[in-house]
């Protein structure tokens, strides 16, 4: 438990870092240089935002449900992640509830940083392969 509340602490700004960059990313390119760029630079640096995005709000998410465990809130991770997202529940679903479909997120992943990448590496996987295979045929 200790390692988790020292992960929860000391990463808390890298989460941020990620998030605003993310936003600021995504602001970039669909609201200053979007004429400038086609379609296919679009679709190129699409991953980067959006897995930098996920990464933060996750590892953020994560991090909030580590503090539910050290202080005795929820029992484990997964308990925590559940009431860390309590609130939000489209957030809870999409970031968090359809990876867990193919495994348990908060369960493989016991620390935040953990949790943050396993998720980004499911969701960045699934936005590439949506490009490669759906999007080609569009």
């Amino acid at each position: 438990m200790d390692e988790t509340k020292n992960n929860a602490l000391n990463l808390s700004p890298l989460f941020w870092i990620a998030l605003i960059t993310s936003l600021a990313t995504a602001v970039t390119l669909y609201g200053l240089v979007f004429d400038d760029l086609s379609e296919a630079q679009l679709v190129l640096y699409s991953p980067l935002w959006v897995t930098l995005g996920v990464f933060g709000a996750t590892g953020l998410l994560a991090t909030r449900a580590a503090a539910l465990v050290n202080d005795g809130t929820a029992v484990d991770m997964s308990e925590g992640m559940l009431l860390a997202t309590r609130v939000s529940g489209l957030v809870r679903m999409i970031l968090l509830r359809i990876p867990h479909l193919f495994f348990d997120v908060a369960t493989i992943g016991k620390t935040p940083l953990k949790i943050a990448t396993l998720t980004t590496v499911f969701w960045g996987t699934a936005l590439v392969l949506f490009f490669q295979v759906a999007w080609a045929r569009l």
